[in-house]
């Protein structure tokens, strides 16, 4: 079948968008011609709904989704009638269900499109109820596939051991008149085994006690636990091919698959038919398994792998009951892999119990992407990190890297996400997709229906979510502790220490084909919103140092609510607040943040009503450009936010703290330019304001900025001394990040003025402020002050540590603009030397700076500052930078 392509379809607004459908008609129609023409029809079908999806314009990412899905569904009932006429006859007989949910499809989307016909396209929203009901027909779409595949293996079971059960009795009548009831095989039968896994790694320990529990106990019981995909079925396959387990059992280890036996019975008749033992009476197979298996004098060891397909459905009593025979058979020791957490009751289960397989770690990881075919390179970490340590998402991903560069490899994961996590003909080992569907179709979910939402609303979440929050996060939902548990039990969400986590691959397949929606998901941003809204005043707040540590407990929560709002135009003026609280945070840290102001202005930026928050988020955005000396866009910057608020300007009454914050962006602006008179009398006005005010909170902000101004015109008298009194009033009004800006300051007036010695005592106190408080921009700067400290007092040793724990700061530094920001302050220090004649000190800032531009791919800054330091006056540029710490520390 032709594969669905990639297709540029025009928009209303003129625009381009990509489409992931396209439709495949010459594939389908070479397909249904092959088949029954009952089957035929389902492929007309789904080239309806290909065709009605490609012609709709909202809700693109869920419909192109359900129509993917409609095409894979039908394109594999197709090949499979196709490759056997038993399975087609089979699939004939039993489709009618899928028919039906695939021609509830197409009349949905008819709806669809008549409302878009109808309304202009404008009007139509990307509403959560429609998201609502594509979810629901996928899910039933999917439903109706796990039955159908699940009644043509067990027919096709059924009619495999029909013959040969007819062959073996046409044998038996003919050698004899008075036919036995049942036969045993002569010697035990050598079953077939699953291939021994070549590449496993990370589960050396788990193997290791698995197997002296085998070795020791003569009826051992173990349960191989854990989420789809982690390695169960490998685990039992290398426990089996062990050479010291094999030596116990020999040809007695047994490996039954149970993914096709929805009952004891079937369970029974697939056991019955890989011991060779038959029975004319289906009844009395049972009693024979059994006696069998007592009569066996050697120790026996049977692996039932995915067993929760029996025990997870209406027959789970007769399936544990089953078990607690086969646990009364004490030459008889048995494992069983099963998706979830929970073991099946009435076994003694061996002691010590077996916990459930873990996700392995990001070391093991890199092993098992490579071993699987998956290119080395640079990037690899920040490739398997999303993947959680999931070892099948780490296979089927190294599938795709075997050609692909590791930083390829992740752009195409972050455009096509868990599309990249299949290969070949989608199975429980070759899709991520199926292996997660098994789990969210099992019985357990569909009788708590509430744990379908919870997980979608948990998919959501990076951090996951703490125990105690769950009654904030999730108020409206009744049966919250129930649906938790249940998810538990299934292994589809861990607990780490107190927090709730879904795999990061998990929580991608729920995303992209049943995301959250609904008055469930407004609970849950309300809940993130708020607590990003008081980060935009965090300078301000008593409780800082605590809103700070919960901020980085939930910040990748929020950023993700935040931006899932986003995608959907879900706009708001609690989302802009939340935005800007997101970006105050992510500043701190040197993460950048333009990304997702830009992705906010695009959404928000037209809309009046939040002409106010937008003005704000350009301000912002302004001063980014600022700290990387991009001055015309920090102009351009600032008049964006103008325009888009014409009442906001200096001492304006449209809101009276965003007032200020547009006074402090214009005075740093003519600060950066030059214009240090003009900077100063802004700030001056402005404090004069609030002096009348008594806002001794801006007053403290003004008295910084003036003595920062008065640092850079030699004024180092006036400035420490302003310096110090904004310090004082900040620290009195416990607005912890202003006081730690003002030591800043002092310390490098400290610096300027020659008074190393003096300067030290406040940077040791920055870097513990900062420290305490996460900055890690502020600690890193704070320690490359000291350095330079050290080096002017000729203390090398100390110096070079200093810039040792300095540059794996900056490392940590994710916004490349602080980067070129750290640089360009070493530039302006040299700069100050010089000025004052200290050209030693001069070039050992320099040295330090080229090197840092060296490390960070700053390679045009790096040139900049080599023809800079050409004006130095000590001694040449050396051929290489110093090595990383040291080389300057030698002059």
């Amino acid at each position: 079948m032709a594969a669905a392509s990639s297709s540029s379809i025009r928009t209303p607004a003129g625009g381009t968008r990509t489409s992931v459908v396209k439709l495949p008609k010459i594939g389908f129609r070479s397909l249904k011609n092959s088949v029954d023409p009952l089957l035929g029809k389902l492929g007309d079908a789904a080239i309806k709904v290909l065709g009605l999806t490609n012609a709709l314009t909202t809700n693109r990412v869920e419909l192109e989704s359900l129509a993917q899905r409609v095409e894979e569904v039908t394109e594999d009932i197709l090949q499979q009638a196709q490759a056997s006429p038993e399975a087609e006859g089979l699939l004939v007989a039993d489709v009618g269900r899928v028919q039906s949910v695939i021609d509830g499809i197409v009349e949905f989307l008819h709806k669809q499109r008549e409302r878009e016909v109808a309304c202009s396209t404008a009007l139509v929203s990307n509403s959560d109820a429609i998201r609502e009901d594509i979810a629901i027909h996928k899910a039933r779409l999917n439903d109706v596939m796990v039955l159908l595949n699940t009644n043509l293996t067990m027919k096709l079971f059924s009619k495999i051991h029909f013959s040969s059960h007819s062959i073996a009795g046409d044998g038996v009548d003919k050698a004899s008149d008075a036919p036995p009831s049942h036969t045993f095989p002569a010697e035990f039968p050598s079953v077939p085994l699953p291939p021994n896994p070549r590449i496993f790694h990370g589960r050396e320990s788990f193997l290791q006690l698995i197997q002296s529990t085998l070795l020791r106990d003569e009826g051992a019981r173990l349960a191989i636990l854990g989420a789809g995909g982690i390695g169960k079925t490998s685990m039992a396959s290398a426990v089996l091919h062990d050479p010291h387990i094999a030596v116990k059992f020999g040809r007695r280890r047994v490996f039954v698959s149970c993914e096709g036996f929805t009952s004891a019975k079937g369970l029974v008749a697939g056991l019955s038919a890989a011991l060779k033992i038959t029975s004319e009476e289906k009844e009395d197979l049972l009693l024979h398994l059994i006696d069998y298996l007592l009569k066996t004098a050697c120790p026996v060891l049977l692996v039932l792998d995915n067993f929760e397909t029996p025990w997870d459905g209406v027959d789970q009593d007769a399936v544990e009951e089953l078990l607690r025979q086969f646990d009364d058979i004490n030459n008889l020791s048995f494992i069983v892999t099963m998706r979830g957490t929970q073991r099946p009751g009435g076994v003694k289960w061996s002691r010590p119990v077996l916990t459930s397989l873990e996700p392995v770690d990001l070391a093991t990881a890199r092993t098992i992407y490579l071993e699987n075919g998956g290119l080395d390179g640079d990037g690899l970490h920040n490739l398997l990190a999303p993947l959680d340590g999931l070892p099948l998402a780490l296979v089927l991903l190294a599938y795709h890297g075997q050609n692909r560069s590791p930083a390829e490899l992740a752009r195409a994961y972050q455009a096509e996400r868990t599309a990249l996590l299949t290969r070949g003909r989608s199975t429980r080992l070759t899709s991520l997709h199926v292996s997660i569907s098994l789990t969210l179709n099992s019985q357990t979910m569909k009788d708590e229906p509430d744990a379908t939402e919870t997980l979608r609303l948990l998919s959501l979440l990076p951090d996951g979510v703490n125990g105690a929050e769950l009654s904030d996060v999730l108020p409206r939902l009744p049966n919250r502790s129930k649906a938790i548990r249940t998810l538990q039990d299934l292994a589809l969400i861990s607990r780490s220490e107190s927090r709730l986590k879904v795999l990061a691959p998990v929580r991608e397949c729920i995303l992209a084909t049943q995301g959250p929606a609904g008055p469930l998901l407004t609970d849950l941003r309300r809940y993130y919103y708020g607590i990003a809204a008081r980060f935009v005043d965090w300078g301000k707040t008593l409780d800082g140092m605590a809103l700070l540590r919960s901020m980085a407990e939930v910040h990748g929560n929020i950023h993700a609510v935040v931006m899932h709002a986003l995608k959907h135009s879900d706009i708001s003026n609690d989302l802009i607040r939340a935005i800007w609280g997101v970006c105050n945070f992510q500043r701190l840290r040197g993460e950048d943040c333009v990304p997702l102001i830009d992705a906010a202005l695009v959404h928000g930026g037209e809309a009046p009503e939040f002409a106010t928050m937008v003005s704000t988020l350009w301000f912002m955005k302004s001063t980014i450009h600022l700290q990387s000396n991009e001055r015309d866009a920090a102009e351009a910057a600032i008049q964006r936010a103008k325009e888009s608020n014409p009442q906001f300007g200096p001492q304006g009454e449209c809101c009276p703290d965003l007032d200020m914050y547009y006074t402090y962006q214009m005075a740093r602006l003519h600060e950066e330019l030059g214009h240090l008179d003009a900077s100063i009398q802004m700030w001056t006005e402005v404090r004069e304001v609030n002096e009348r005010d008594a806002n001794k909170l801006w007053v403290a902000y003004c008295n910084l900025g003036i003595g920062r101004i008065y640092c850079k015109q030699g004024r180092f008298d006036e400035s420490y001394e302003l310096l110090h009194q904004a310090r004082m009033d900040s620290a009195a009004l416990e607005a912890s990040l202003l006081a730690l800006n003002c030591a800043v300051a002092m310390g490098d007036v400290q610096i300027f003025r020659g008074n190393f010695v003096e300067a030290i005592p406040d940077l040791l106190e920055v870097d513990t402020g900062a420290r305490n408080l996460g900055l890690v921009v502020e600690v890193a700067a704070s320690l490359r002050n000291l350095a330079i400290c050290c080096c002017c007092l000729e203390m090398f040793e100390n110096a070079a540590q200093a810039w040792e724990v300095a540059n794996a700061e900056y490392e940590k530094i994710a916004d490349s603009r602080v980067s070129t920001n750290a640089a360009n302050y070493m530039r302006t220090l040299a700069t100050g030397y010089c000025n004052m004649g200290l050209h030693r000190e001069e070039h050992i800032v320099y040295l330090h700076a080229i090197d840092h531009c060296t490390r960070t791919g700053l390679d045009e800054l790096g040139a900049t500052l080599r023809e800079d330091m050409s004006n130095c006056t000590l001694c040449p540029i050396p051929e290489t930078t110093p090595a990383h710490g040291t080389g300057a520390m030698s002059l």
